[in-house]
C-alpha cells in the first residue's frame, strides 16, 4: 500500500518533469537550428523554484539527471548542484521517442498526408507548399495552426463552396456551410 500511495504521489514530478521536457522539445522545434535551453527564471520552471508541491525539486533533480546521463539534455547546476541553472536539449529525437512525444516534423508530416487524402484538387493544393512552411517552423498559416487541422478542413471546405458558386447571385454575408464527413459540403442560406 505504501508503495502504491508514493507512486501517486510521485506522479505530478513525473508529469512536471515531462512537461518541462515537451517544453524544451517544443522550443527546440521552433529554432531554426534546433537549439533550445530552459532557464530556471522562466515561467516554466517556477513550479520547480516554488518546490511545490514539497519534494518537486528533488524528485525533478533526479529524473532529469537521468536524462542527461543518457546523453539527451544538458543541465547547468548553480553551486553545489542545488538546483539547475538551466537545461539544454542535445538530442531531442531521441528524448521525444524515450518521453513518448512527437516531434513537430512528425504531426506536420502526418496532417499534411490527411490533407493530401482529403483533397485531391482545388484551393488547398495551392496553398499546400506555404502550410508546409509556416507549421515546419511552428508557425501559424493564416491564422491556422497545425493543430486546427479540422478548422483548416472546414475553412478549406467553405471557400470551395463559394468558388462553386462564384457568379450566382448569392448573398455571400448569409451564408454557412454544413458538410458529414468526407462527403462534398452542401449550401443553405441562413
Amino acid at each position: 500500500m505504501k508503495s502504491l500511495q508514493l507512486l501517486i504521489l510521485m506522479r505530478p514530478v513525473h508529469n512536471f518533469s515531462k512537461i518541462l521536457l515537451i517544453g524544451l522539445l517544443d522550443k527546440s522545434d521552433k529554432h531554426p537550428l534546433g537549439n533550445a535551453k530552459i532557464g530556471s527564471k522562466e515561467a516554466i520552471m517556477r513550479p520547480y523554484l516554488n518546490n511545490k508541491p514539497i519534494g518537486l525539486a528533488d524528485e525533478v533533480n533526479r529524473v532529469l539527471r537521468s536524462y542527461a546521463l543518457e546523453g539527451l539534455i544538458e543541465i547547468s547546476w548553480y553551486d553545489n548542484q542545488v538546483g539547475i541553472r538551466f537545461i539544454r536539449l542535445l538530442d531531442g529525437d531521441r528524448l521525444a521517442e524515450k518521453i513518448g512525444t512527437p516531434r513537430l516534423g512528425e504531426i506536420v508530416s502526418e496532417t499534411i498526408q490527411k490533407l493530401d487524402n482529403l483533397f485531391k484538387v482545388g484551393i488547398y493544393r495551392q496553398i499546400k507548399e506555404d502550410l508546409v512552411s509556416q507549421w515546419s517552423q511552428a508557425k501559424p498559416y493564416e491564422g491556422f495552426q497545425v493543430s486546427d487541422a479540422t478548422k483548416l478542413i472546414e475553412a478549406i471546405r467553405g471557400a470551395e463552396v463559394v468558388l462553386a458558386h462564384h457568379g450566382e447571385d448569392i448573398d455571400y454575408r448569409h451564408i454557412s456551410v454544413s458538410y458529414t464527413h468526407l462527403t462534398l459540403p452542401t449550401i443553405y442560406s441562413v
